[in-house]
C-alpha cells in the first residue's frame, strides 16, 4: 500500500484520506463541514482513480477496510495532528446529529475530556430520547479514572431511573450534585431526582429542590416550567 498506493497521491488528497478514513460513511456534507469543502468533486475523483474507495449508492462512499487501517495507523503516530482532525470531524458530526457518532470519534481517539463535553450538552436528551443504550454503552468505554466524574455519575443515575433502578440512581445523581456540573445538567438531574421521590410516594423530599429549580433563572425556561407542574403534583401528594 505504501509503495504501491499512497505514494501517488499529492499531500492535499493525503490528508483527505486521512480525515475520511476516521468515517465508516463518506458523507460530502460531514467532510464539507470538516474543513474539506470540495468533498463531493474529491470523493468522485478518487472514486474514479483508486478502487479501495467504492460507492455505497446512496451519495456516501467507503474506504477498503485494509486501506482504511492502514491510514489511521499513520495517523496515530501524530498525535497533535491526529486529534485535531478528530475535533474537526466529531464537530461535523455534531452539527448534523449525528452525536453518538461524535461521541465515538473523540472515544476511539481517547479524547475523554472531549467525549465528556458532548456528553453534557446531549447525553440527558439522549437518554430521553431513546437513546438510553447507547449512552450507557459510552459510560461504559470511559477508563476507571473517570468512572467518579460527576457529568458520567449523573447520566449513568439519569438512565437507570428509567430503568427502575430507583435506590442506584437516587444514589447516583445525589453523588453527580456534589459535583461540578453545568446548570442545564444539574435542572435534569434535579427534576429526575424530584421524579423518583414521587415514584416512591415520598413528595415532601422533592418541595424544596423544585421550587429552587423554578425560580433558577440560569436554567431554561421549559425545564422551570417542568419544575412547577411537578411542584404541584407533589405539593398535592404532600
Amino acid at each position: 500500500i505504501e509503495q504501491q498506493i499512497w505514494s501517488q497521491f499529492d499531500e492535499g488528497d493525503l490528508f483527505f484520506f486521512e480525515a475520511a478514513a476516521h468515517l465508516n460513511d463518506l458523507r460530502p456534507r460531514i467532510l464539507g463541514a470538516a474543513g474539506f469543502p470540495d468533498a463531493r468533486l474529491t470523493l468522485e475523483r478518487l472514486h474514479q482513480r483508486l478502487p479501495l474507495l467504492s460507492r455505497l449508492g446512496n451519495g456516501s462512499f467507503r474506504l477498503h477496510e485494509l486501506f482504511r487501517e492502514f491510514i489511521l495507523e499513520r495517523s496515530r503516530s501524530d498525535s497533535v495532528r491526529h486529534l485535531d482532525l478528530v475535533t474537526r470531524l466529531a464537530r461535523a458530526l455534531e452539527r448534523f446529529g449525528d452525536v453518538d457518532g461524535a461521541i465515538a470519534m473523540h472515544m476511539r481517539a481517547e479524547a475523554w475530556d472531549r467525549a465528556i463535553a458532548l456528553l453534557t450538552r446531549h447525553g440527558i436528551d439522549r437518554i430521553e430520547n431513546g437513546h438510553r443504550a447507547d449512552i450507557s454503552a459510552a459510560l461504559r468505554r470511559f477508563p476507571r479514572q473517570y468512572r467518579d466524574h460527576p457529568v458520567l455519575t449523573g447520566l449513568r443515575g439519569f438512565a437507570l431511573s428509567f430503568d427502575g433502578a430507583y435506590a442506584v440512581a437516587r444514589r447516583e445523581i445525589e453523588a453527580a450534585l456534589d459535583g461540578d456540573l453545568s446548570h442545564e445538567m444539574r435542572g435534569a438531574l434535579v427534576l429526575q431526582l424530584a421524579t423518583l421521590s414521587l415514584n416512591i410516594l415520598r413528595p415532601a423530599e422533592a418541595l424544596g429542590a423544585l421550587r429552587e429549580l423554578m425560580i433558577n433563572e440560569n436554567i431554561r425556561a421549559q425545564l422551570r416550567l417542568n419544575a412547577a407542574a411537578l411542584l404541584a403534583v407533589a405539593g398535592s401528594m404532600a
